[in-house]
C-alpha cells in the first residue's frame, strides 16, 4: 500500500488542479445575469461559445464583406446582410432561447424567413438546432458596421433570463474610390490658369483566376472637360490583398488644366467619368467634379427672395455689399435699371462695406422676378446685378 499511495496522490492532485482550472469563481453579491456572463467561453469570432444552459452560439459573427455595387443590385433588404446566428442544442433535453431585443428598431431577427417580435422564446429539441438570421438595411457606404442582438437563456435557478449579446461584424468596401472627388478652380478676373493636377483612384474588386479577370479602370473619354488636356491613367505599386477575397489596385489620373477666368461667368462645373468594366460586360461609374469659380473683388447676394407677398402689399429687405480684399468702393445704383414696384436705397460715399435697401411692391400675381443693376468704381467689377424674386398671391375677398 506505501507503494501505491504517492502515484495515488500524484493522480488525485492533477484531478484536482485541473478541476480549478476549468472552474470560474464569482464574487457575493453579484447578480445571476453577470455570473452567466462570467461562465462562458468565448473562443473567438465565428467561434461557437457554450451557454449555461448547454446551448451553443457564436458571440460574434463576420458575415463575408460586400461591395457597395453588390449591395445597389440587391433587391430589399432580406438576406443582403448574410448575419446568420446558429443555435445548437448538444444536450438531452430541449432548451429555450428568447429574442430579448436589437441594437436598433431598424433591424432584427428572423427564423425560416418569419420575423420574430421582441420576446419571442424557441425551442430547440434535444441534439437538435436552428438558425436565425438578422435582418436589416446593410451600410451604404464604405465602413465596418456592428449589428448586435440581445438572447436570453434560463438562469441556473430557472427564475429569469441571463442575457446573452450577439454582435454582428459588417464589412462593407467601395468598388471605385476617386480622392479628391471635385477639382476646385479660383480665378480672380482677368487671370489664366494653366498647371498639371492629379487625383488618386482606389479600386476595389473581387479577385479572378488571373490577371486577365481583373476589371478594367479607364475614363469616359467622351465626359473629359473641354479646359483638361494630357489626362494620364497608371496603375500605382502592386494589387494588394484587402482579404475576404477582395483586391485593392490603386492608381493616379493625371491631367493639364487650361483656363482663362474670361470663360466663366460666374461659376462653371462639370462632370467627368470614371468607369469600370468588368469581365461578365458590368460596368460602374464614379463621377470626378470639376468646378471653377470666378473670385470677384465685391462679395453680394446675387438673388434675394422677398418670400410670399399679397398682391399690392409690400416687403424691404436690407443686404451688405462688401470688397472681398477690404477695399473701399463706391455704389450707385443704376436708375433705368430699377423696375416699377421697386426701390433702391445705396449708402453714399466710398466705403469697404455698403447696406443697401430694397423695398418690392409687386402687383403681379404668382412667381414674380426683377433685376436691378448697381454701378460700382472698381475696375474690375463695374456693375453688379441682383435678382429679386417673390412669391404673389391674390389679395382675400372680402
Amino acid at each position: 500500500m506505501k507503494q501505491l499511495r504517492q502515484p495515488l496522490l500524484i493522480v488525485l492532485g492533477s484531478l484536482i488542479v485541473f478541476a480549478l482550472a476549468g472552474c470560474e469563481t464569482k464574487d457575493a453579491g453579484r447578480d445571476d445575469a453577470t455570473s452567466a456572463a462570467d461562465a462562458r467561453v468565448h473562443l473567438a469570432g465565428d467561434s461557437l461559445t457554450t451557454l449555461p444552459n448547454g446551448l451553443q452560439l457564436p458571440l460574434e459573427i463576420f458575415p463575408p464583406a460586400m461591395l457597395l455595387s453588390e449591395i445597389d443590385r440587391t433587391l430589399g433588404p432580406v438576406g443582403v446582410l448574410n448575419c446568420r446566428i446558429p443555435v445548437s442544442n448538444p444536450t438531452p433535453e430541449a432548451q429555450t432561447i428568447t429574442y430579448q431585443k436589437s441594437g436598433c428598431t431598424c433591424y432584427g431577427l428572423s427564423l425560416d424567413g418569419r420575423k420574430l417580435e421582441e420576446g419571442e422564446s424557441l425551442s430547440i429539441p434535444p441534439r437538435g438546432s436552428i438558425e436565425l438570421e438578422l435582418n436589416g438595411m446593410p451600410p451604404d457606404s464604405a465602413m465596418e458596421k456592428e449589428y448586435s442582438v440581445q438572447l436570453g437563456v434560463p438562469s441556473k435557478g430557472g427564475t429569469k433570463l441571463d442575457s446573452v449579446p450577439v454582435r454582428c461584424i459588417v464589412r462593407v468596401e467601395a468598388d471605385l474610390t476617386v480622392s479628391p472627388n471635385v477639382v476646385a478652380f479660383h480665378l480672380s478676373p482677368g487671370e489664366e490658369l494653366h498647371e498639371t493636377r492629379s487625383v488618386e483612384i482606389d479600386h476595389v474588386f473581387r479577385a479572378g483566376e488571373g490577371k486577365s479577370d481583373r476589371p478594367r479602370l479607364m475614363i469616359e473619354q467622351k465626359t473629359v472637360p473641354e479646359f483638361l488636356s494630357d489626362t494620364r491613367l497608371e496603375e500605382m505599386g502592386e494589387t494588394e490583398d484587402r482579404g475576404d477575397g477582395f483586391l485593392r489596385q490603386k492608381s493616379r489620373l493625371t491631367f493639364r488644366v487650361d483656363f482663362r477666368a474670361a470663360e466663366i461667368e460666374d461659376t462653371l462645373r462639370r462632370t467627368m467619368l470614371l468607369a469600370v468594366t468588368h469581365p461578365n460586360g458590368e460596368r460602374l461609374s464614379r463621377p470626378l467634379q470639376f468646378t471653377a469659380q470666378l473670385v470677384r473683388p465685391i462679395a453680394f447676394p446675387s438673388k434675394i427672395h422677398f418670400g410670399r407677398l399679397t398682391s399690392g402689399g409690400g416687403r424691404t429687405r436690407r443686404i451688405l455689399i462688401s470688397s472681398t480684399q477690404g477695399n473701399p468702393f463706391a455704389l450707385a445704383p443704376v436708375e433705368s435699371s430699377i423696375p416699377d414696384g421697386v426701390s433702391v436705397s445705396v449708402d453714399e460715399g466710398r466705403s469697404p462695406r455698403h447696406w443697401v435697401t430694397l423695398g418690392v411692391a409687386p402687383d403681379a400675381v404668382g412667381n414674380w422676378e426683377a433685376s436691378v443693376i448697381l454701378r460700382t468704381d472698381h475696375p474690375d467689377q463695374p456693375e453688379i446685378r441682383l435678382q429679386l424674386e417673390a412669391l404673389i398671391s391674390a389679395p382675400e375677398a372680402d
